[in-house]
């Protein structure tokens, strides 16, 4: 995913990354980064431009530290941010209909990242087997996604790919 500006910038000390998958988001967002003191960069998906949809005159501001829990679930955790929110959530309904009751959680910001919300998905990974990370993106802060527990707040690398890459489990992906 080297092609992802997204995570290249989250990897960028001082800078903020935000990632609406919602207009509301995309609205809320603008107006959080012109009050925050530091950069704030926002990308957003090019499906969100055919979107329409009511907004709430008040454009109610977004918190760019916390992620959204956009679909509760108690099988299995999804994390994911941006353009691919919507194509997970159908995704979790299509598992619900064959009896998965999916979480998704939307990170929102890629940094910060919300550490607290992922290390309580990687509690909850580890108990009921697995997660999934869906995106073409990398997080900051040392946020690692692994195939067994879902997510690795440690010291690790950075991938998008959902691999292991400890080095004893590198391995190349095929799409």
């Amino acid at each position: 995913h080297s092609h992802s500006l997204e995570g290249w910038l989250a990897n960028v000390p001082g800078l903020r990354v935000a990632a609406p998958a919602t207009l509301e988001d995309a609205r809320g967002m603008l107006g959080t980064a012109l009050e925050d003191p530091d950069p704030v960069i926002i990308f957003e998906h090019n499906a969100l431009y055919n979107e329409r949809g009511e907004l709430p005159p008040d454009g109610a501001p977004v918190d760019l530290e916390t992620a959204a829990i956009r679909r509760p679930g108690t099988d299995l955790t999804i994390v994911t941010s941006g353009g691919m929110v919507p194509k997970t959530m159908a995704a979790a309904a299509t598992l619900a209909e064959r009896g998965i009751d999916a979480e998704v959680i939307d990170l929102r910001s890629l940094r910060p990242i919300d550490a607290d919300t992922l290390t309580a998905v990687e509690d909850i990974a580890a108990r009921a087997g697995g997660g999934i990370a869906v995106g073409d993106f990398t997080a900051g802060d040392n946020v690692t996604f692994t195939a067994g527990t879902a997510l690795d707040l440690g010291g690790g690398s950075t991938t998008g790919s959902g691999a292991d890459t400890t080095p004893s489990t590198r391995r190349r992906r095929r799409a």
